[in-house]
């Protein structure tokens, strides 16, 4: 029996690496006893005891102890509560901005530059644009630009043949909103 450092062997340790999660699926599928812990008592004892002894009157090589990560990932359930302090209903408001742009202007530039985000470019929606100009090669843009023609053809025009298109809802300050607000009726004058 081997007393002190145990020698690591590779052969072994290339071997556990690579037996893999597939393969003892399908073993633990056929042997339901498979990998479950003491077995080893029932199947081989002579060898199961050899090894706890070789376990407690060996150690391991300090150049493998690295610390080893945890792998558990708590997940807590319960819900997150807003500061009261961050969040009060009479500071915030949810702003839903408006763009308002000629409707076959607007069919137009869709129909011919819908790809690279031209319709974003023309009603105000700038980061849209260029992120729709960043990634026309996915054809993503180009599914955008199909729904954004076929909205502003059944959407509703006033007498100047005018649309008006709604932006995505985000929540300001009512400063931001007072600031927003204020640049909204000077596009639309």
């Amino acid at each position: 029996m081997k007393i002190g450092m145990r020698t690591p062997s590779l052969n072994k340790s290339l071997k556990a690496r690579t037996t893999g999660k597939l393969k003892r699926q399908m073993k633990s599928a056929v042997n339901p006893l498979y990998g479950k812990k003491g077995m080893g008592w029932i199947n081989n004892p002579k060898k199961a005891a050899y090894n706890k002894v070789y376990n407690k009157t060996t150690f391991k090589s300090p150049l493998y102890n690295t610390p080893k990560k945890s792998k558990k990932v708590q997940h807590t359930n319960s819900p997150k509560f807003v500061n009261a302090q961050s969040w009060d209903e009479a500071t915030h408001v949810v702003y839903t901005p408006l763009y308002t742009a000629n409707k076959w202007k607007f069919l137009a530039i869709t129909f011919f530059l819908g790809v690279y985000g031209g319709q974003s470019f023309y009603i105000g929606k700038k980061s849209k644009g260029w992120w729709s100009l960043l990634f026309f090669w996915t054809s993503i843009p180009f599914y955008i630009a199909i729904y954004d023609f076929f909205a502003a053809l059944f959407n509703h025009e006033d007498e100047n043949h005018n649309i008006t298109i709604k932006g995505s809802t985000r929540t300001v300050t009512v400063e931001q909103f007072e600031l927003l607000k204020n640049k909204e009726n000077t596009k639309m004058k």
